[in-house]
């Protein structure tokens, strides 16, 4: 099930908006650019960068697209 704030392959975190997957029960965020991995400590895997969140992270608008 979709948390409010999924849709489809996108969520928002800590106001910005990250493309996404679901993996048991969790979010997984993605984003090339190295300033935001950085920022939110994403793991860097083949020149991409990951996070899992929980649902209950996700926040309610976004502002920048990564």
């Amino acid at each position: 099930m979709k948390s409010k704030y999924e849709h489809e392959h996108f969520a928002v975190f800590q106001g910005n908006l990250f493309s996404s997957d679901t993996w048991k029960g969790y979010i997984e965020l993605h984003t090339k650019s190295k300033r935001i991995a950085k920022k939110y400590d994403f793991i860097e895997e083949n020149g991409a960068f990951h996070k899992f969140v929980s649902p209950y992270e996700l926040a309610e608008s976004g502002r920048e697209r990564t």
